[in-house]
């Protein structure tokens, strides 16, 4: 029996709506019907992320983010997924009735799995700042390497300042940082804020919104294809 993936979307947009067609995608089916049933909310209006998390804003998207989630419980999702990465840092703050993917958890396992033994991180300020990764590669026995504060730089206006207004032109920009961040033993660079995904960046990243998809399909009852190595 099949599953219902309820999706906490909207932060941003276009990665919600990325999320959604690589479900899909990586959902092998014949037909229509065979597909399991996703339900998205998509809230835009919730606060920035990264602004909350660094004290730049009093404004919590704490009480939109649960909000969605209960919503999503209710219309009877049995999983979670939020493509954002930054508002993972805040799941200490957070209780949902469904079980959540981690995107954060679910990609520094599978790139273990594929032999890495460090990573680079290309994420938002907020992200770097609440130490998550720096936890998680704790816990996983991986390295963490982050990119200098000109490289950091760079990696928040393009996600800022181009992306999320809907200029997807910034690839050569991320990869120059991933570079760099391989030449200092980086293994792989993660994509570790979902924006970026949408760059369709190819070579050694680990995208975390493909990750989950995956992950997602195969939780909910799907036919997904065996995972490719990232490396």
């Amino acid at each position: 029996m099949t599953k219902t993936l309820g999706i906490i979307g909207g932060m941003g947009p276009l990665a919600t709506a990325r999320l959604y067609e690589l479900v899909t995608l990586h959902d092998r089916v014949e037909r229509d019907q065979e597909h399991f049933n996703v339900i998205i909310i998509s809230i835009p209006s919730t606060p920035d992320r990264t602004a909350f998390i660094l004290g730049k804003s009093s404004n919590s998207p704490i009480p939109s983010i649960a909000h969605a989630a209960s919503k999503l419980a209710a219309l009877g999702a049995n999983y979670l997924a939020m493509p954002c990465i930054t508002s993972h840092c805040l799941l200490g703050d957070l209780k949902f009735e469904r079980p959540l993917i981690s995107m954060p958890d679910e990609t520094l396992i599978r790139i273990k799995a594929d032999g890495c033994r460090s990573f680079g991180l290309l994420a938002t300020e907020g992200t770097i700042a609440t130490g998550l990764f720096s936890k998680l590669a704790q816990h996983y026995g991986l390295k963490l390497i982050l990119p200098d504060s000109q490289a950091q730089a760079r990696v928040t206006d393009v996600i800022y300042s181009q992306v999320k207004r809907g200029d997807l032109s910034g690839g050569a920009a991320i990869r120059e940082v991933a570079d760099g961040l391989l030449k200092r033993g980086a293994d792989v660079c993660v994509l570790g804020c979902t924006e970026l995904s949408l760059l369709n960046l190819t070579g050694r990243f680990a995208d975390p919104l493909d990750i989950t998809a995956r992950r997602a399909v195969k939780l909910c009852g799907g036919k997904v294809a065996e995972n490719a190595v990232l490396v």
